[in-house]
């Protein structure tokens, strides 16, 4: 088993959870349509030995300035969770990627939205519970935490995890700084053409800090003090929006990593740390 998990995913330190655990089988469902688009499609991994009042799903959303990017880039999730939770459902979805004509808000909401009901619609017949963590990168960290702070009314989401994902696009490092000023050339993938200075309401509408209460769910993130993307306030201000509101949290920066993590020993403790709150 060890040898197969440094074939599947060498740049991962997995062997510290995976070595004592017996692994059931798995069934693979790939490219499931769960709407009309062509990218509406996700893969759902099934492990043997599932129970309708234990096995949740993990719900893993890619990144790629919402406007590229695709589920296989989160294979390593996948088996990350296959490993960390072996009775647990997994779900890799693609979705609609936005452009300045068609941007993602939205629409990238609905298709969370849309893949949580597919998956609580078939729960018999996936034999899951249908309650559910969500895991995003970058852009998909961002949409996870929007999603569930302020679409998930019936509260079937029980944890997210934000990897690198920004919090509030309202941040003035983002609106008067040129240091970040990279940023201007992706939101229109996710707002349109306005600016934050034309729709101030608009960038806040789709900064998941603005959205928090004390209904939110259990928030874990990770950031890189190195990331030419997402400045140290994204993590400063969502932590202390979530302790205003007594949410659950717990935030992790990495002081040798930019927007990713490349350091085995980051990646090791990152996989740790997941686990342990999930």
């Amino acid at each position: 088993m060890e040898v197969l998990l440094q074939i599947l995913f060498p740049q991962i330190s997995l062997l510290f959870w995976a070595n004592s655990q017996e692994i059931p089988p798995l069934a693979i469902l790939s490219n499931l349509s769960y709407g009309s688009d062509p990218q509406q499609i996700m893969d759902i991994y099934l492990p043997g030995g599932r129970d309708t009042t234990v096995s949740k799903v993990v719900v893993l959303i890619h990144g790629g300035a919402w406007s590229a990017g695709n589920k296989e880039s989160m294979f390593g999730y996948a088996v990350w969770s296959y490993f960390a939770f072996p009775r647990y459902a997994i779900v890799n979805m693609g979705y609609r990627l936005g452009t300045a004509d068609s941007p993602g808000f939205p629409k990238q909401l609905e298709d969370i939205k849309l893949v949580l009901q597919y998956v609580t619609a078939n729960q018999s017949a996936l034999k899951i519970k249908p309650e559910f963590a969500l895991v995003g990168s970058s852009a998909g960290g961002h949409l996870a935490m929007l999603y569930g702070y302020s679409v998930d009314k019936s509260q079937q989401v029980n944890a997210i995890c934000n990897i690198v994902g920004p919090t509030d696009l309202t941040d003035p490092e983002y609106t008067n700084s040129t240091k970040y000023q990279v940023i201007e050339g992706v939101i229109p993938a996710l707002v349109g053409y306005e600016t934050f200075k034309q729709n101030p309401g608009l960038f806040a509408a789709v900064s998941p800090v603005y959205s928090v209460t004390r209904q939110s769910p259990p928030t874990i993130s990770f950031f890189g003090e190195k990331d030419p993307l997402i400045p140290l306030s994204q993590a400063t201000t969502l932590e202390d929006k979530l302790d205003e509101n007594g949410v659950i949290n717990k935030f992790y920066i990495y002081p040798d990593e930019g927007h990713g993590f490349a350091n085995p020993t980051n990646q090791a403790h990152f996989f740790k740390k997941l686990s342990w709150f999930f």
